[in-house]
């Protein structure tokens, strides 16, 4: 079992205005296609802290927030980082290929046009993001358009990433 984040992680959540589970939730695993053809699962990203972001090509907050998400994840893709976008447009691939394309995004993108994600991690609306600590379990939800440039959520990904880090190094001695 992941321990708890600890009260200064806590308070990190609470500035940022993003939500905490009130129980210790498991991620649930899913394997898609990405945009480059190869199959993701979410647990090939287990060890890092992920933003799983769920958007459509049709969802005007997801436009004006995806920018800010690729510049999140290329300041902290190497500090382990992962920002993981499901496209949940019906449409073709080639669609969401022509919007990656447009707003020049570079982190991972994986395609669900039948829903399956969209059902198990009970997503009600676009945008709507979970952050998932290195173990896999849900730490965090944001419903709808969310800032990612804001100091508050670079202060929480900051702290997730040293956190884990600490971790890790304790576990090495």
């Amino acid at each position: 079992m992941v321990p708890p984040l600890g009260i200064a992680v806590d308070e990190r959540f609470k500035q940022a205005g993003i939500t905490q589970p009130t129980k210790n939730l498991m991620a649930p695993e899913f394997e898609l296609e990405s945009l480059t053809g190869e199959m993701l699962a979410l647990s090939d990203f287990r060890g890092q802290v992920i933003i799983l972001n769920f958007w459509g090509t049709f969802c005007a907050p997801c436009r004006e927030e995806m920018p800010a998400l690729e510049r999140l994840w290329q300041r902290h893709k190497n500090k382990g980082l992962t920002v993981l976008g499901v496209a949940v447009d019906r449409d073709e691939q080639a669609v969401v290929k022509k919007f990656i394309d447009t707003y020049n995004i570079h982190f991972p993108i994986v395609h669900d046009p039948t829903d399956y994600t969209r059902d198990i991690y009970e997503v009600t609306g676009f945008p709507f993001s979970y952050i998932v600590d290195q173990g896999g379990r849900i730490i965090g939800r944001v419903i709808g358009a969310y800032d990612w440039e804001s100091p508050e959520i670079e202060a929480l990904v900051k702290q997730l990433l040293t956190h884990q880090s600490s971790k890790n190094h304790e576990r090495q001695n």
